[in-house]
Parts: structure tokens; sequence; C-alpha cells
């Protein structure tokens, strides 16, 4: 009887541990709900799965049918059966992506802050909005360079704020805007934002990108629908504003005033759709907010120059643009940025990044927050990343995930501003006696570098150079050079040095780095590449 007794107090112990992880009662419930992963090969298996999504209002589609991408859709326990039956029907490949969507996500319950109670901010937990919101005022009370806006109310009352880093505001730097958590279940993007934000805060290293870029960081867009998530439905997508008696929400990422509801199937009508972009653009006090602030923000001075919008899931890295498949103005150099930032990610932790134009990468899309961007002319390096991974756990990303997306991620983002916003100018180069030639970088934002050596052959020669997250991209000489000749460098400063054997006859020369995964970290890295251009 003493051992039935000390037997039942332990359960009922264990019981009461794990209850404190567990949220509260009126938590939506998605026991036994699956992912089901179905791939259209054809245009019939196509609209086939475009009229299931028109048809059954209840599924919950995380990836739009698509004919160039995997297709994932949230079913509901006592749906499984006949939407099984339906694709066979219609000869459309599927298996289960994640089996039960509830028992996934109570067993990641210990990595969410589920309690109104505020903790210190980490990256081992998924945060609500008020322990974020608290990190941002005490960044702003402890770093003279840290400035937190509130640009605006959410439909709910909720402040949205926008963090700048900047040393020096009114020095015309070009800076750059980020943005996550537009759709709120997507916690990793938020949570790899303020990963990014800590790191340019209080890393030396990256603290010093201040002194040539502001950044502007608009963490949670959506701050109702954030909030909802932690406290009702984990998966709920949209913001919170009441469309009528029984319909919630927008999709805030259909709601931008650039080709809204410009293309069939690119966003709906219907209220219910989790792709509902509204009565009209604008309409969520979230997006009309972010436009009023970079608007008047630019025309105030502020020289924005690129734009990344992160959300999950996929790996992909894309650029403008959404509505339609015909390229961007500046397709070719877009493309080239993004794959950069592709490799950079890929050499933290070997995880692969699509790129490409977002309509023909995944599926097409209207009213964006990407399109509007860049469409308005407000921005030129436009980008949208769709974070880890690429189906496995989907929206549900574990908290042991958190660090390393963070950390990749933001290998790839600081590629993008080496090409879009650091290290342009020009160059010159000196040829000395022995063949020794020395370039000295002139940055439009550093002051120019000191070459180093005696050089007695004073020959200066124009160059157009570009150097990438500490590595050549091109550089543009009217000297030739035999190939396998070695460029040296520190990593760490933007000299350049070229031995050649000889300097003999005039023509144009590109010099291209083939690899992109880490930037050189040691003096001698070699060129092996090199072609002619006519």
């Amino acid at each position: 009887m003493y051992k039935l007794i000390l037997t039942v107090l332990a359960f009922c112990l264990i019981q009461t541990c794990a209850a404190k992880t567990v949220p509260s009662q009126g938590y939506q419930s998605f026991d036994g709900y699956q992912v089901i992963r179905a791939q259209a090969r054809t245009l019939e298996q196509g609209m086939s799965l475009i009229n299931l999504q028109r048809d059954h209002p209840s599924l919950d589609f995380w990836k739009e049918p698509s004919l160039t991408d995997d297709t994932d859709f949230m079913v509901p326990s006592d749906k499984i059966l006949e939407i099984s039956q339906y694709l066979s029907l219609h000869n459309v490949e599927f298996y289960p992506l994640i089996k039960d969507v509830g028992q996934l996500i109570a067993s990641q319950y210990d990595g969410y802050q589920m309690t109104g109670v505020r903790e210190p901010i980490s990256w081992t937990k998924y945060h609500n909005l008020a322990t974020m919101y608290e990190w941002f005022q005490n960044l702003t009370e402890a770093h003279s360079f840290v400035h937190v806006y509130t640009i605006g109310q959410s439909t709910e009352g909720r402040d949205i704020k926008v963090v700048r880093l900047s040393k020096d505001p009114s020095a015309n730097k070009p800076a750059m805007f980020i943005d996550s958590a537009i759709h709120a279940r997507e916690w990793i993007s938020l949570a790899t934002v303020s990963y990014i934000m800590n790191q340019i805060v209080n890393n030396p290293e990256d603290n010093a990108l201040l002194d040539d870029v502001d950044f502007y960081f608009l963490p949670i867009i959506n701050p109702d629908g954030y909030e909802y998530t932690f406290t009702t439905n984990r998966m709920w997508r949209k913001t919170r504003s009441r469309n009528s008696a029984s319909c919630y929400g927008v999709d805030a990422n259909r709601n931008y005033d650039y080709e809204w509801s410009s293309c069939s199937g690119c966003s709906s009508g219907v209220c219910t759709s989790e792709t509902f972009r509204g009565d009209t653009p604008f309409s969520e006090p979230e997006t009309e907010a972010m436009r009023v602030f970079i608007e008047q923000s630019k025309q105030s001075g502020v020289n924005f120059q690129s734009y990344i919008s992160v959300h999950s899931y996929g790996q992909y890295f894309m650029l403008p643009w959404g509505y339609t498949p015909a390229p961007p103005a500046d397709y070719e150099e877009l493309q080239m940025v993004a794959n950069y930032v592709a490799g950079n990610i890929s050499a933290v932790y070997g995880t692969e990044y699509t790129t490409g134009s977002s309509s023909t990468t995944i599926y097409p899309t209207d009213g964006t927050s990407q399109d509007w961007a860049y469409g308005t002319g407000l921005f030129k390096y436009v980008y949208t990343a769709e974070l880890r991974d690429k189906g496995i756990y989907g929206f549900i990303l574990p908290p042991t995930l958190i660090l390393p997306t963070a950390e990749e991620t933001w290998a790839g983002f600081k590629i993008s501003l080496g090409r879009c916003l650091l290290w342009r100018g020009s160059a010159c180069a000196t040829f000395g006696l022995f063949g020794l030639m020395t370039i000295a970088f002139v940055s439009m934002m550093k002051t120019p570098t000191i070459v180093l050596g005696f050089l007695p052959t004073l020959i200066f020669k124009p160059f157009a150079l570009w150097v990438v997250g500490g590595f050549i991209k091109e550089l543009r000489t009217l000297d030739n050079f035999p190939t396998n000749s070695t460029i040296n460098f520190p990593p760490a400063k933007p000299t350049l040095s070229l031995q050649h054997p000889q300097n003999t006859r005039r023509t144009t020369m590109i010099f291209r780095r083939e690899s992109v995964s880490r930037p050189p970290s040691v003096v001698g890295s070699k060129i092996t590449t090199i072609s002619e251009e006519p």
C-alpha cells in the first residue's frame, strides 16, 4: 500500500511538472492533424491541387500549389482519408510529411515562452511579444546608437516598433531595412532577425559595420498575430483585423499597393483564405505604418539601398518579381548577389538555398512587400529570405535549430552588405621595376588605403574594382597578367598586391573568383580563372 501511494504521488508530480510547460487551456489543439506533401508533375495534377485548395477551406496550405515545387498542406484528422482518396483519384503523388502536428508542437513546449513572465533573451527559446519589446527597450537604454521608434499601432492596439542601429544618422550612409514576422507563425524569422540585431550591437567585428551602414529593423510587423500564436493558435498566419462576425485576419504580405490583386491565383479575395489580400491595399494598420515610415524616412534623407523580408520555410533567397515571371530590370546583379548569399549560407553548416525570382522559384504572388519595395523604387537591392527547413518541421522548427539558422543567415546577409553597400569604389595601380603591382583601394566610405612598399616606377592606370565580403568579384585593368597570377591581400583590409612576371601588352582583363564559399582567411589566395573581356 505504501509503495502504491508513493507511485501515485510520483506520477502526480511528474504530471504537475509537465503541466508547467503546457499552454493555456484555450490553446488550439492540432492533435492528429497531418501535413501532406503533394507533388504535381502535370498541369492537370496542378489544377487538381488548386481545386482542392478552393473547395476545402479547412485545409491550411503551407506551400501553395506549384508545378516547380512541392505543395504542403495541413489536414484535420477527420479529413485525412477523404483527401487521400481525392489525391489518389487525380494521380497526385503524396505522402505525410508531418504525421501528427499536435504531437510535434507539444514536443517543443519547453522551448516556447508560453507564460506572460518576461525572461532574459536567448536563442535557445522562442520568446513572446512582451519579452521581445522589453529587450528592444533594454538595447536603446544601454547603447547610444540604438533607437526604437513606435511607428503605429496594430488593429488590437499593440505598438509597431522599428529599431534603428546607427552611429551617425546624419551621415547619409547606405541603409539596410530588414523585417520579419509578417506571418505570425514563422517564429524562426523573428528569432533570426533578433540574433542579427544582437550581433551588430554586441559583437565588435559586426558593430564595426555601423561605421559604414545604418540598419533599420522592423522585427515584428504583425504583433497581434504573433502574440496570438503564443496564447491561442500556434499555426495562425494572418493579422487579427475583424472582417466579419466570424472571419479574422488579412495576409499582410498580399496587402501592399504594388500589383495588388493583379494576377489570378496570386492572392485571394475570400476572407477565410490564408492569402486573403484585404478589401483594399494597405487596409491593415501594420502594412500602412511600414509604408509611411519608409516613405517619410526616404523623404527626410535616409539612404535606403537594401531591403530583406525574412520568412520561413523552404530555404530560398529570392528576388522580384512575385506577380510576373518577367525578370526585373536589375536581374543579373540581383541574381548574382543572391547566389553569393546562398553560397555563404551554405559555407557555415552546408544548408543549401535556392535562388531566383519568387514567381518562378516557388509560386506567383501579388501585393507583396518585396514587389512594393522594388517596384516603387524605394530600394534597389530587394530580397525575400525563406529560412530553414525544407519541410521536415516546416513552420514548427525546433528551438534547437534557432542558433544554427541564425548564424548561417547572418553570414549570408553580410555578403549582401559587401556587394550592395560596402567596398565599392575605385583603385589605382603602381608598377615597379620588378613586376610588382600594388592596387590601392579607395572606398566611398573609408579613407584611402596607404600603399605599402617602395615602388620606384610610377605608372597610374584606371581600374574598376568590386570587393565582395573580403574577396575579389571583378577586377578590370588595362594590362595583361597571366593565368595563375597570385593576388595577396590581408582579408580585413581593402589593399591588394598582385605579382606578375611581365608587363607587355595592353588589353582589358576580368579576374573572377569562381568559388563563393568563405572569404579567404590567409594572405596569398590565388585567382585561377582569368578571362579576357572584348
